[in-house]
Formats: structure tokens, C-alpha cells, sequence
């Protein structure tokens, strides 16, 4: 149902998945949804092909497999910024296509910037075992922030973050509101997500000619019981930082908006403008990736306030300081 952005991996020839790929599942959503099948299966567009070889990572990483509660091994990565001092450490939530060889380029840039990575498979992606289902990949969920709550830190500055995209960010947030853990966590990045399995079926259904006749569907047979919608009441007391590129032509950012309504606590929205579903932070917006760094060292700024707009300023402000200082 979602087909996230997903770049070339390096060496490969330029997919032409996208929009085929996510036809593809409507067509055959409707045609078995109308046989009588119930599953939220065509959220999930999980591959195994490893595509990156460990020489193509500019930094050392370490390859672990956490016990999932879902009953499977999933396996992740640990890759570490280098330094002896490093900022944090950032848990990334992937989208619905791929594994994490693919997906990895998304935070990668992290490193650079003195933050730790870890990224992981829900259960049938990648290396992990089993199946993925809203069941499976919300137990997921569960497990890995338990391994990133018991994580050491290194140093009294090391920040605990956790980022969600497109699906990885519904994922996220129904792990985080149902936790029977306490969450030590500095801040949460919610991007290019959604907050209803079945409000989102109903919407990308409804994009096509003669959709309008079947959103009836999703409702009978999409499964809303992981979905946040329900679930944010729960979260834990974490700045949380929503954000939607404006130009998104598969997930509206009407429902990161509705998702933001929704949260309570201390929280931000950023409508960002001119990118593709899911690539808001991706390295073709270095422009954003330095709005988010000022988020990721002070995440005592998030606040309503706290718009796209207002970081742009502080950030030209601060480019201006500078500027001053070096003549």
C-alpha cells in the first residue's frame, strides 16, 4: 500500500518500482479483499537481497540480532560515528520497502555529524526471521526500544533518539505508547507517517479512477488494532518532532498533522517544502539536515512555536553570527 522513496543503491541501475509497484498492490488488495481475505499485507513490501557489501560503510559498524518479543531474530546493525566523544545515538524506524541495506542512506549522514546508528529489520525483512504483520512489527517495535533503553551510555551528553519514516513512523509510535518500559529518550522524529492503517488505505485507494467506489473496503479489511490512532495518549514525556514535505504525492501530510493534533507533551510540526514522500532528510535536502541538527543538539527547542519557518531563522541567524565573527 505505502511505497516509500528508496534511492539507487550504489552500483545498481535506478529503480522504476514506485508508483507500478504500489498499482500493483491496489489491484491485487481489491481483488483479494473481495474474495474475503483480512490483512494489512500490502503495507509491507519486505526484501532479503543484501545490497551493500560491509567495505561500502565509511565507518565501522557491528551486526547484532535482538530477541524479538514477536518470537523472531532480528537482525541490526550498530554503526559507530568514530569519535571518542559521540553525540548520541540515533534508532531508525525504516519504511516499508526494502531492508536496511537500502535504507541505511537515510540516517547515514548521522555519522558525520558525531552520532551513533542503529538500524534493524522487522520480522521478514533482511536477514530477520518470520513474517511481517501489524502484530509482529509492533512487538518489533517493543523489543528494540528495550535494547536501546538498556543501552550504556558512554558519556553524560550521549543522547537517545528514535526516528520513525512513512510506515517505520506508525511502527514507532504504537512501540512507543505501549511499552511496559520507561523510555530514557532525548527525542522522537516522526516523518512522512500516518496514524491510521485504514484512513490511509482509504486515501490511496481513492486517488484512482473509480476508487471512490471501493474505500468502503479498508474499513472491513485493513486491521487498525496496532495503528497509534488509538495509542498516543500513551507516549512517553519526549519532545517529538513531526514533520511532512509539502509536495508528499503518496501519504498527505494531513495525517502527520492529524498525528500531531493528536500527541500531547512537548511537540513541533515541520512542513518542509519541495521533497518526495519520505526523503525529507535524505542528503538531496542538506538544507533540512542542518535544520535538524539544530533539533538533535537542543532538544529543549521543539515547542509548538517551533515551526519549519522559525528554524530556518535561527539557522540564518546563526550562519549570520558567524559570518560577523570571521570578519
Amino acid at each position: 500500500m505505502i511505497d516509500e522513496e528508496v534511492p539507487p543503491v550504489r552500483g545498481s541501475k535506478p529503480s522504476s518500482q514506485g508508483t507500478t509497484m504500489l498499482r500493483a498492490y491496489l489491484v491485487a488488495l481489491s481483488l483479494i479483499c473481495l474474495t474475503g481475505c483480512s490483512s494489512n499485507w500490502a503495507f509491507y513490501a519486505p526484501t532479503h537481497e543484501i545490497s551493500r557489501s560491509p567495505d561500502s560503510y565509511s565507518y565501522a559498524y557491528e551486526e547484532i540480532w535482538i530477541d524479538s518479543e514477536s518470537g523472531n531474530r532480528l537482525n541490526a546493525q550498530i554503526h559507530f560515528s568514530g569519535g571518542s566523544n559521540p553525540a548520541g545515538m540515533v534508532m531508525h524506524f525504516h519504511g516499508n520497502r526494502g531492508n536496511i541495506t537500502e535504507t541505511f542512506e537515510k540516517v547515514e549522514w548521522l555519522l558525520d555529524e558525531g552520532f551513533d546508528v542503529v538500524v534493524f529489520d522487522y520480522s521478514g525483512y533482511g536477514k530477520s526471521d518470520g513474517t511481517p504483520t501489524p502484530e509482529t512489527t509492533y512487538l518489533d517495535a517493543r523489543s528494540m526500544l528495550s535494547f536501546l533503553n538498556k543501552f550504556e551510555r558512554p558519556n553524560n551528553h550521549y543522547k537517545k533518539i528514535v526516528w520513525g519514516t512513512s510506515l517505520g513512523g506508525a511502527i514507532m509510535m504504537s512501540g512507543l505508547s505501549s511499552s511496559a518500559e520507561s523510555h530514557d529518550l532525548e527525542l522522537v522524529i516522526v516523518d512522512s507517517s500516518f496514524y491510521s492503517y485504514q484512513k490511509t488505505a482509504v486515501h490511496v485507494v481513492s486517488q484512482y479512477p473509480l476508487g471512490g467506489l471501493i474505500t468502503w473496503l479498508p474499513a472491513i479489511f485493513v486491521d487498525d488494532k496496532y495503528a497509534p490512532e488509538s495509542r498516543l495518549d500513551g507516549l512517553p514525556d519526549t519532545p517529538i518532532l513531526f514533520s511532512h514535505c509539502d509536495t508528499d504525492a503518496l501519504i498527505p501530510m494531513e495525517f502527520t498533522k492529524g498525528m500531531y493534533d493528536m500527541a500531547s507533551g512537548q511537540k513541533a510540526l515541520w512542513i518542509l517544502p519541495g521533497c518526495k514522500h519520505a526523503r525529507s532528510f535524505a542528503n538531496e535536502h542538506p538544507e533540512n539536515q542542518n535544520l535538524l541538527m539544530q533539533v538533535l543538539d537542543e532538544p529543549e527547542r521543539i515547542s509548538p512555536q517551533y515551526t519549519y519557518a522559525k528554524a530556518l531563522k535561527d539557522f540564518n541567524a546563526q550562519l549570520l553570527a558567524v559570518e560577523r565573527d570571521n570578519l
